[in-house]
């Protein structure tokens, strides 16, 4: 070997008393002292750490050289820390075998000494730089990670660990299917396969991870082939950057848009629409189209407390089912207080339910449904009617959504207001214009009565005119005055 330093070492039938029978001359590169000045004390009081190798690692010193004197291990290993003449470190390997007497006791030993200075100093230095970059992906947020090309995981970060509950060296040999669900590990899959196959990186591909307590987050990922120093692909490196609270800002101003949007487009309508069905069937066509909020109804007081369904949406209804499903709608809820819609009106405030089934009110209007938002109509204080959003989901509706159907409700109540003001205004202009016909024919009547007596009265005078110029009509006049 190389720069390899020989020795030849013997000692008592005890093992001790050990003494260098031969030392070669580049004891001298290594310690700083002359062949001469060399010994086994000398040595010991240079080594200042001993790092056991191969089948010795784990033993304490003495037990190790037990072991191989005894023949129970035939190698002896190791590396030796220490300080030369000059007060410089070296570290120096040291490989052996047993000499054996005839009677099978070890008498000495044939080794030889190597320094190993320089490729310490750079295993050290790579050891520093693998430290320096294992804190460095062990400090950063993002999920970082390393896969070969069956996607088994050579390496994980703390933030990926940690986020599906386990430590990073426990993950090792794992893969995606271990801790994620069938369909999420088989999208990953196909995914890594496609940068290994292809050796073309993934660059910023969102996509949904689940972590250890099932909360979903949105991860920006990017992934790129990892290539050994002959170019070959054996991996690929992932880093996955969460963006889940990107995503909800996005959502949130979405939302924010569509709200907008819908209140935007109902005030429209409402300004256009003065029958109450047709606002009705607006708002649920709005609720619909921008916030895709099915199972609503909603239902404006008549007299005596009485509630009529103007419009409904169940989703998946068949449209030869739309009439029988109306029906039911109108004998669930028909009078003020009657159900979770009635109680609103009643109580004159808006009911949010994270689950309505527990509630004495509720009544049942679809299988499945597990929320509700009611909100009461209002104009001025006069209560008008009620709107009603259920879902089948848990806590569906957000302090948020209650203050958008509040305001979309006042700008309801107005409309059905003016619908109501407008089915009066034309109901009194028609009775007006019916007591003006009656008037008209009335006065018509007289004026018909009026002029046949006029025409009578001037005919008879026309008559009794002619008959006073005629002296026999005078005459016969006369004669009938004296009788």
């Amino acid at each position: 070997m190389a720069g390899a330093v020989p020795y030849l070492q013997s000692y008592n039938s005890k093992g001790a008393e050990l003494h260098y029978d031969f030392i070669g001359e580049g004891i001298l590169e290594i310690t700083g002292y002359e062949v001469g000045e060399f010994n086994a004390a000398l040595w010991d009081s240079l080594v200042e750490e001993s790092v056991l190798l191969g089948d010795l690692a784990g033993y304490s010193l003495e037990e190790a050289v037990r072991r191989v004197r005894s023949g129970e291990l035939s190698l002896w290993k190791c590396e030796h820390r220490l300080r030369a003449r000059d007060g410089k470190i070296h570290w120096v390997f040291e490989a052996a075998v047993e000499l054996y007497a005839e009677n099978g006791i070890a008498k000495g030993s044939i080794g030889m000494f190597q320094d190993i200075t320089e490729r310490k100093r750079a295993d050290m230095a790579l050891a520093q730089e693998r430290n320096l970059l294992r804190t460095l992906i062990d400090i950063l947020p993002d999920r970082i990670y390393v896969k070969d090309t069956e996607t088994r995981f050579v390496l994980k970060n703390l933030a990926d660990a940690h986020s599906l509950g386990v430590s990073p060296d426990a993950m090792v040999g794992k893969s995606d299917a271990d801790y994620y669900p069938p369909e999420m590990a088989a999208n990953f899959y196909e995914d890594d396969q496609t940068v290994i196959r292809s050796g073309q990186p993934l660059i910023n591909h969102e996509e949904w991870v689940m972590n250890a307590d099932g909360t979903l987050r949105w991860v920006l990922t990017t992934k790129v082939p990892w290539r050994d120093s002959d170019g070959r692909i054996i991996g690929l490196v992932g880093i996955g950057h969460d963006i889940t609270e990107r995503k909800q800002v996005e959502e949130n101003i979405r939302q924010r848009v569509k709200e907008l949007e819908l209140l935007y487009e109902s005030g429209l309508a409402f300004s256009q629409l003065l029958n109450p069905r047709e606002i009705a069937q607006k708002i649920i066509h709005l609720l619909g189209e921008k916030l895709n909020w099915h199972h609503t109804a909603i239902r404006l007081i008549r007299a005596q407390d009485e509630l009529e369904l103007l419009a409904f949406d169940q989703p998946g209804l068949e449209d030869t089912e739309t009439s029988k499903v109306e029906d039911r709608f109108k004998t669930l809820v028909t009078h003020v207080g009657e159900g979770l819609s009635g109680w609103a009106l009643q109580q004159s405030k808006i009911i949010r339910l994270g689950d309505v089934n527990g509630n004495p009110h509720y009544v049942d209007t679809y299988p499945g449904i597990l929320s509700g938002l009611y909100v009461p109509l209002k104009s001025g204080d006069r209560m008008v009617g009620v709107i009603s959003i259920e879902s089948e989901q848990p806590n569906a509706f957000t302090e948020a959504d209650e203050q958008l159907l509040a305001t979309l409700g006042n700008q309801a109540a107005i409309a059905f207001e003016n619908a109501r003001l407008y089915a009066e205004t034309n109901r009194y202009a028609r009775e007006l214009e019916q007591r003006v016909q009656e008037r008209t024919v009335d006065l018509s009547r007289a004026n018909s009565e009026l002029a046949h007596a006029l025409r009578v009265k001037d005919e008879f005078l026309a008559s009794m005119s002619h008959e006073l110029r005629t002296p026999l009509t005078v005459s016969s006049v006369f004669r009938k005055l004296c009788s």
